[in-house]
């Protein structure tokens, strides 16, 4: 059958039976690494990374190509030439001439004298030769004599030079050392000891805290030699002294009252109005008489005004927000509504009081790190999913014995998007047994099948059938008519022999067939035009001669008299003859010789012979006669006449009821709807057919390539339907047509 096309998902519960049908455009799931879970055995996949296809046994995954059959190539490896993919292939190894040489059939080092930037291979015997010839000898025994010499910064003290013993004093000598006239660079470096290693480190890299009285230092200049006071001022006292080292005190509360402001506005910060007294700093403030500081409203409190920084730490209790306990351990404070706040029991989620929402944002959540159960261990919970089953993961494992399709057609690679390039197609897991398999090969762009798992046949297209192009298994050669031999075979060359059987007059040579003795042969040359006929009396072949006023042109006969005359009563008997002998349907010819005419008679109507009649009136006709003129007219039609119907309406057709009105095509169609639908945009659209019932079909079709398409239709109400789809159709691709049923 032609292809199904789906717009939604296809989900499938069940075994798939393709009942010998094929898979277009399938593939295998495409990984670069064997999956490390959900595998069970016959579970297949292709390594786009190495290019294979694999199949995991129940253990471990093994490639196609580690099957039994044919080697399909040979590389050569590391220190090999040569190789192939096809026919005699010969390895070779790669000697590079220097240091390895191939002499006869063996591989061996190529060796050379000792030279001063030579390449070659040496022997033991070529380093001794060449040790040898520098002079150096074996003696053995005690240095006696060696001497130091001091470097910059480097005083060499003790024994030097040392004979038979003593000691060598190697010291730094920092007293060389010349003053730096010029301040340190970045670019300057240390040389340091860092856990015992000798490293340079540049100044620049030298952070202040590696120093031990990094915290003492300060960008200031000079010294302090003494800090110290004494004393109170409106409530504020300061008490201590500092030489060296000390600390000062400030204590007290600050306490200034009218008096001390000597009649000047004090002013207030973040630039408002000053004020003399307390009570006009509360009014330029806005706070009020002091009663009302103990009753702040919301109003008197700019949004976000204070925050937790000005707020102190446990300065704000349960009795400061009007709460008449502490309450208990897993309580939390809650709001009435009127500025009366109150410790309840914590609220606590369990299994049957779940949100939607909390349960999507859990579900959203769940990472590779997780896995999701549906059901206990004993696998036999139902699990029914109303609408579309999307899957988005590189695995999907169905672990089930038996899965049903409703779906007559599988779809395999159908994420590709380009040139096609990967094999696809469906392999059987046969146990102990070679594993069979049929595929689409995409490089030779044909179905393949096998037998035994590694050898692979053509499925011959109709063009092989007439021409023997393909593998045959058996052949079975019947001989028709006119030919002899044939028979069947299922092994060996497939080759069987057909003959032709000849017959009387035909004789057979080796490769052509020809007339042998039908007499023709023994015929005179007539000297003259003549037709050869065969002459059954005399079971031979004759010449015919033609006569009189016919004549033989090259291939053609002609007759030669023009003037022959035919009577009168030829003429007639002849064209009598010709109409009398004639059959005609409903009517009857006889000729009259004697009267020299035609008698014709029109036969009387049957149910099979067209002739006389009369009208009579049927089911729903009236049939009269005046005056030699029939009328025929119709009954008014009822449930039990036939007659004369009312066309019904629009509104009629689409109601569905009347009984007595017939419809025409135009009040049909107000029986159905066509719209074509897509944006680009939208993947669920709602179509208005307005034919007042949910009893309706509803079809699609591709409106470019013409093929029917399938996605998830929701019957909404009596007027519309909501059509939904994986990803939006393009602008009017989709025709939609809905039908109402009674």
């Amino acid at each position: 059958m032609a292809e199904v096309k789906f717009l939604s998902n296809l989900n499938v519960d069940g075994n798939i039976d393709l009942n010998q049908g094929q898979l277009i455009d399938s593939r295998f799931q495409v990984v670069t690494a064997d999956p490390s879970s959900g595998n069970f055995e016959g579970r297949m996949i292709y390594r786009s990374d190495i290019d294979a296809i694999k199949f995991y046994n129940g253990t471990a995954w093994e490639a196609l190509s580690t099957t039994t059959g044919d080697i399909t190539a040979v590389t050569a490896g590391n220190g090999l030439t040569g190789g192939g993919t096809s026919g005699g292939v010969t390895l070779a190894v790669n000697a590079d001439g220097t240091t390895i040489e191939i002499v006869s059939d063996q591989v061996r080092a190529k060796t050379a004298a000792v030279s001063n930037g030579a390449t070659t291979l040496v022997t033991g015997n070529h380093v001794y030769d060449y040790v040898d010839g520098l002079g150096y000898t074996t003696n053995t025994g005690t240095v006696t004599s060696v001497q130091l010499s001091a470097g910059n910064l480097i005083d060499i003290g003790g024994t030097n030079p040392i004979t038979t013993s003593g000691t060598i004093s190697i010291n730094v000598d920092l007293s060389e050392l010349t003053d730096m006239t010029q301040a340190m660079v970045a670019t300057d470096e240390f040389v340091v000891l860092d856990a015992s290693s000798q490293k340079r480190k540049a100044a620049s890299e030298i952070p202040l805290s590696i120093f031990n009285n990094d915290a003492n230092f300060s960008t200031t200049t000079g010294t302090v030699t003494s800090v110290g006071t004494t004393g109170s001022v409106n409530g504020i006292t300061l008490t201590g002294t500092v030489t060296s080292s000390g600390s000062l005190t400030l204590g007290g509360t600050l306490a200034i009252s009218n008096a001390d402001w000597s009649g000047t506005d004090l002013s207030v910060a973040n630039g408002g109005t000053g004020a003399s007294t307390a009570a006009g700093a509360r009014t330029n403030l806005g706070l009020g008489s002091l009663a009302t500081l103990n009753s702040v409203t919301a109003a008197q409190i700019d949004a976000n005004a204070v925050g937790a920084s000005e707020i102190a730490a446990n300065a704000v209790g349960a009795s400061e927000l009007n709460v008449s306990s502490n309450g208990t351990s897993g309580q939390v404070l809650t709001s009435d509504g009127d500025g009366t706040f109150s410790w309840t029991a914590k609220t606590v989620n369990t299994d049957v009081d779940v949100s939607e929402a909390n349960l999507k944002a859990r579900l959203a959540g769940l990472n590779s790190a997780d896995t999701l159960y549906i059901g206990d261990s004993g696998d036999d919970t139902t699990v029914v999913i109303r609408g579309t089953l999307q899957v988005d993961g590189s695995t999907t494992t169905v672990n089930s014995e038996t899965l049903t399709v409703n779906d007559n057609i599988i779809v395999l690679n159908n994420n590709i998007t380009g040139t096609p390039t990967e094999d696809a197609g469906i392999e059987v897991e046969r146990g102990t047994e070679n594993n069979t398999a049929l595929r689409y090969n995409e490089t030779n762009d044909r179905w393949e099948f096998t037998n035994d798992g590694s050898t692979y046949f053509n499925i011959p297209v109709s063009a092989e059938y007439t021409n023997n192009v393909g593998d045959i298994t058996a052949v079975t050669v019947t001989a028709g008519n006119g030919l002899t031999g044939g028979g069947s075979a299922s092994s060996g060359a497939f080759s069987k022999t057909l003959n032709v059987g000849a017959g009387t007059g035909i004789s057979v040579a080796a490769d052509s067939v020809a007339l042998s003795h039908l007499g023709l042969e023994s015929l005179t040359d007539p000297n003259d035009d003549r037709i050869a006929f065969w002459d059954d009396s005399a079971g031979a072949f004759a010449w015919l001669d033609v006569g009189s006023n016919i004549t033989i042109s090259g291939t053609t006969i002609s007759s030669t008299n023009t003037n022959t005359q035919l009577s009168k009563e030829q003429v007639q008997d002849y064209v009598g003859e010709m109409v009398s002998g004639n059959t005609e349907t409903g009517i009857t010819v006889t000729y009259d010789d004697a009267n020299n005419e035609l008698d014709f008679v029109v036969d009387t109507a049957t149910a099979s012979v067209i002739g006389r009649a009369r009208v009579a009136a049927g089911d729903g006709i009236d049939v009269s006669v005046s005056s030699g003129v029939f009328t025929v007219s119709g009954e008014t039609a009822s449930t039990s006449n036939a007659g004369i119907v009312e066309l019904a309406t629009a509104g009629e057709t689409l109601a569905g009821t009347s009984t007595t009105r017939a419809v025409t095509p135009a009040s049909l169609a107000a029986r159905s709807y066509r719209a074509a639908i897509g944006d680009g945009t939208a993947t669920s659209i709602a179509v208005t057919h307005s034919l007042g019932t949910r009893d309706v079909i509803v079809q699609m079709y591709d409106a470019s390539s013409f093929e029917t398409v399938y996605a998830q239709v929701v019957r909404t109400d009596d007027s519309n339907v909501t059509i939904d789809f994986n990803s939006a159709p393009a602008a009017n691709d989709i025709i939609v047509m809905v039908t109402k049923i009674d």
